[in-house]
């Protein structure tokens, strides 16, 4: 069957997003973006265009059930399923956390930093302090180690080259926003002796929940374009922060480096309705123009309805299941850029699409032809991230090319996968 794509408005096209469950239609990454940069408010890529970070916050690296969630094969997995941003969660203090054995996390943050690297994907290197007591938190009471670590791994980064990284340097404080503040003040210029152009996600009191604060009292200016700040949303509890939340970004550059459909500690039930409303507000809106990046948790073993896969971390583990029978898995990955369910019978292995765009470069109509015969959905992307046109074919279709001259991504997917080429128009 061969069919031929006509350009569609993108309303249109934000109407068959929305039908088929996607809250977005497009996929970049490093390769892409390149080296990330604050524009205003706005995170952005190497060229100042709006870019969106979306995946998943591991559980604290300390924990002995999620070590076979971790490393190459585990980040390569995530990316099968969309993300293109890893959030390394490493305790600082808890038992057999950093504290106990620093060299030893180093080592665990140096080698995950050049693994996603390879794989074109983000890393965010997360410093979470735990409470003494359910009301304190204070990320000065390690002011020294936080400077030791975030120094010997930003000149890490700098020494050879991995400038994908952006650093959350106290996750979940609680000890009132000035004493955060004066702890940012002290490690960012640790970051920036090396890397002077880094993003750095300063995290925000009550568990990162009071993000108006640094509204009205925002870190040193001398940092502008490197400070953003956190705000943590556990979609069962914390809906009341979502106008807070909408508020800040008008004002500030916003990270979601944390967040669940669940409770803040990981147990039922599943308010998907309240997560929806999240991801809608990290959309860009015009009275909050501003794209949000996220991190969802979680990616790991442990056994909490939080978390994405259980028991093992592989392709075939299952997840938690609401009432109706939805399984929190399926809810996430329909998050993500790609919009596709991986086979679930499938270890660590998603095929790719194979097709052929002729001729490219172009100056007029052009085929995409799929090397199998079956139905798949084309996307022109352009460079700002816009899809500008959509089609469901089935082998070949013929586009005939209205569009403007540059560089677009092709995006075809299928139940095989997701694959993507560069198109040049005269």
């Amino acid at each position: 069957m061969k069919k031929t794509l006509l350009l569609i408005s993108l309303g249109a096209v934000a109407m068959h997003a929305g039908a088929c469950g996607c809250h977005s239609s497009w996929y970049a990454d490093y390769s892409d973006w390149g080296k990330l940069q604050l524009k205003g408010n706005q995170l952005s890529d190497k060229e100042g265009n709006p870019v969106q970070l979306t995946g998943w916050s591991t559980q604290s690296l300390h924990l002995d059930e999620v070590q076979e969630c971790l490393g190459e094969s585990q980040w390569k997995l995530m990316n099968q399923y969309g993300a293109n941003i890893v959030r390394l969660a490493m305790n600082v203090d808890a038992p057999d956390a950093y504290l106990s054995n620093p060299d030893k996390f180093k080592d665990i943050v140096k080698k995950s930093i050049a693994e996603t690297r390879l794989l074109n994907m983000y890393c965010m290197i997360d410093w979470h302090i735990i409470p003494d007591s359910i009301n304190y938190a204070d990320p000065n009471d390690y002011v020294a180690e936080s400077k030791d670590f975030f120094g010997e791994i930003s000149k890490y980064c700098s020494d050879n080259g991995y400038d994908h990284v952006l650093y959350e340097i106290c996750n979940e404080p609680n000890c009132g926003w000035i004493n955060v503040k004066n702890y940012a003040e002290e490690v960012i210029p640790v970051i920036t002796a090396n890397q002077p152009d880094a993003i750095i996600v300063v995290g925000t009191d009550q568990w990162c929940q009071k993000i108006m604060e640094p509204v009205f009292n925002p870190i040193n200016p001398d940092y502008k374009k490197n400070v953003m700040y956190s705000f943590h949303y556990y979609a069962c509890s914390h809906y009341s922060f979502l106008g807070d939340f909408r508020n800040a970004q008008k004002n500030i550059p916003v990270f979601v480096s944390e967040w669940s459909a669940f409770k803040f500690d990981g147990s039922g039930p599943f308010c998907a309705q309240n997560g929806d409303e999240m991801i809608a507000a990290c959309e860009k809106r015009d009275i909050a123009p501003q794209v949000v990046s996220w991190c969802i948790g979680t990616w790991g073993g442990k056994k909490e309805n939080s978390s994405f896969l259980e028991n093992i971390c592989d392709a075939k583990s299952s997840s938690y299941k609401d009432d109706n029978g939805k399984k929190y898995s399926d809810y996430v990955y329909e998050l993500m850029p790609y919009c596709y369910a991986p086979d679930p019978t499938i270890l660590n292995i998603i095929t790719s699409t194979e097709f052929f765009i002729n001729p490219n470069p172009t100056s007029g109509e052009f085929t995409i032809t799929l090397a199998e015969n079956i139905e798949a959905n084309v996307e022109i992307v352009n460079m700002a991230g816009q899809v500008v046109a959509s089609q469901r074919f089935e082998g070949t279709t013929t586009i005939n090319n209205s569009l403007t001259a540059g560089v677009y991504t092709v995006v075809v997917k299928s139940n095989g996968g997701v694959s993507t080429q560069k198109l040049v128009v005269k």
